[in-house]
């Protein structure tokens, strides 16, 4: 009778690589247990957000004969992260600021205000352009407005370009912890080029990549903004995460657990 020589042998010895992570920093704090008394409480609680997101319609409607104070309005119902619940009125609001745009006048506008019209409306989809970042070169003495508008816009630029570094960053780590050939070794040794030119290169990428986002996220969009928002909304994540030259991912520290904390653990005052 022949027996199975595989089944008895030794497993070979495998050397596998750690990653290192950092330990976990949660320990119970997403572990939930509803009583009776919770659903009554979470029953109230549903009622009073209704009322809330009522009251917040109505405001953002009555905005409206103050275009600046609206806009200002709907930046901070985003920047809360509860703009998901007006999307048809933020919608028909910046349609409303778009369908205007042509009669608005940006040199006599405060700087703020046509940085926020701006943003707003092509983070919508709106194709427009910034038309006072490009006049802004051809000031002249006295034009104080245009001055501040060239130190606003060169100075907000260089920071999101110092953001769209963040998988490079990423790849590094893994490189460190002798995983396999990133594509910045690949690049490298394909291309016999020196690594600085390789991450100058990807950072070209990068930024291109993020370009290519914001124009297909113009409208009319080839696929639903619902689909693209949430893919755009990964990269963003992954931006957070990896920005100021800091993988928070791996090693998330007092920075990262303040986000989430936040975000998911402590409610917001009402």
């Amino acid at each position: 009778m022949s027996t199975d020589q595989s089944a008895s042998s030794p497993a070979p010895d495998t050397n596998r690589r750690t990653a290192n992570y950092h330990p976990g920093i949660w320990g119970n704090s997403f572990i939930v247990s509803n009583s009776p008394d919770d659903e009554k409480i979470l029953v109230y609680k549903d009622q009073q957000l209704e009322d809330l997101n009522e009251e917040v319609r109505r405001e953002l409607i009555a905005a409206a004969s103050n275009s600046s104070e609206q806009l200002k309005f709907i930046d901070a119902v985003q920047r809360l992260g509860v703009a998901y619940h007006f999307e048809k009125e933020i919608e028909e609001a910046l349609q409303n600021t778009f369908d205007n745009y042509h009669d608005t006048d940006d040199i006599n506008d405060d700087l703020y205000d046509v940085a926020l019209r701006f943003r707003l409306l092509r983070q919508q989809g709106f194709n427009i352009s910034c038309g006072l970042y490009e006049a802004a070169h051809l000031r002249m003495r006295g034009e104080d407005i245009l001055d501040e508008a060239l130190a606003f816009t060169t100075t907000h630029l260089k920071s999101l370009v110092e953001h769209l570094e963040y998988c490079l960053l990423a790849q590094v780590f893994e490189q460190e912890r002798g995983h396999i050939p990133s594509s910045i070794e690949c690049y490298l040794k394909q291309h016999g080029v020196s690594e600085q030119q390789t991450y100058d290169e990807f950072n070209e990428q990068i930024k291109n990549a993020w370009k290519d986002m914001n124009e297909e996220c113009l409208k009319p969009t080839a696929v639903p903004m619902l689909l693209l928002s949430r893919l755009l909304n990964f990269a963003r994540t992954a931006d957070v995460i990896y920005k100021d030259q800091k993988e928070m991912f791996t090693h998330p520290g007092e920075v990262m657990k303040t986000n989430i904390t936040m975000l998911l653990i402590d409610p917001v005052p009402i």
